[in-house]
């Protein structure tokens, strides 16, 4: 008969075996976690730097949404401005309204007025005016100061000052309202909302 041989181990030595036995079983269980944790920690840091890229890239084009948005707001306010200027044609009566309340105080200074007729050239269309003034030279000069400050496209030609004395002058303007036709010329900047 095939007779087995026990080893009969004593108390100490048991207790070294298991202690063994567990520390062999906790340490192939660390090194396979510790390699799965290592692959998921590359992959983790590959996906960081990835997302890192993104937001680089988002960051990048918010920067370019604010630049476009200040432009565009730059040029909106530009075509307004290019718009008050320049009115469209059919403005027309409006702006001579207005360059009549520019002059309102000084029609007692008035001697005569020539209004040209609508010369239309491509896109642009102007009205020549001429005006003779006389009176005291210091109302002469505050309606010079007006008229440089009128809104609209007010390009003066000719300035004719005479001195008569320190008090009494003369002033002769001649000038050109200008106007765009706008069934020729898009609006400079439409009223549409930013992009």
């Amino acid at each position: 008969m095939n007779r087995r041989k026990i080893i009969s181990l004593k108390k100490g030595e048991l207790t070294l075996l298991t202690l063994l036995s567990v520390s062999a079983v906790m340490t192939f269980s660390w090194v396979l976690s510790g390699a799965v944790l290592y692959s998921d920690i590359d992959r983790l840091r590959t996906k960081l730097f990835l997302l890192e890229e993104e937001i680089a890239e988002i960051e990048n084009l918010l920067n370019d949404k604010i630049a476009i948005e200040d432009g565009w707001l730059a040029l909106e306010n530009l075509g307004k401005e290019l718009n008050k200027a320049f009115p469209p044609e059919e403005d027309l009566p409006a702006v001579l309204d207005g360059f009549e309340e520019a002059i309102q105080g000084y029609r007692d200074l008035i001697g005569s007025i020539n209004i040209g007729e609508l010369f239309i050239k491509e896109n642009i269309s102007k009205i020549d005016i001429s005006i003779n003034f006389s009176g005291p030279a210091y109302r002469l000069e505050r309606l010079l100061g007006e008229l440089e400050g009128f809104p609209h496209s007010l390009i003066m030609e000719n300035v004719n000052w005479v001195n008569h004395d320190n008090l009494h002058a003369d002033l002769q303007i001649e000038f050109s309202l200008l106007f765009y036709h706008r069934a020729d010329i898009p609006e400079i900047l439409p009223e549409t909302e930013v992009p």
